[in-house]
């Protein structure tokens, strides 16, 4: 994906969030999709709509963009990693789907951009 701002172009991939649990599901190694996905800049596209990851070696079902957001906050702090979202959901349905820890990060890590209006999905 390539968005273009001023004089500067900028190069990031852009992965659905049911794309990242589907690898998650199908990889056994499971820390190897979590530790790819939490380094580098991505656009995690409409966060909210994927589904719990299956991990049953050790945990069960997983909500692995908890683990995955977290790690991209602590890279964020350390290193200024960048992470794009786009998402339906509002500030009180990401605290009730990913925790209250992963909310308050978002203050922090993102600007918000609220779109109304038609669909620009296409």
């Amino acid at each position: 994906m390539s968005k273009q701002y001023g004089l500067r172009e900028l190069w990031f991939p852009c992965i659905s969030t049911q794309e990242v649990v589907a690898k998650y599901n199908e990889n056994k190694n499971k820390e190897e999709i979590i530790e790819y996905y939490s380094k580098g800049t991505f656009l995690f596209d409409d966060l909210g709509s994927e589904t719990v990851g299956n991990n049953v070696y050790q945990y069960g079902k997983e909500e692995i963009f908890v683990r995955i957001l977290l790690n991209r906050y602590r890279n964020f702090e350390n290193l200024g990693t960048k992470t794009h979202i786009t998402t339906n959901l509002n500030n009180s349905q990401i605290e009730d789907r990913y925790g209250r820890q992963i909310s308050d990060r978002f203050v922090r890590m993102f600007n918000r951009l609220k779109l109304d209006g038609p669909s620009r999905r296409k």
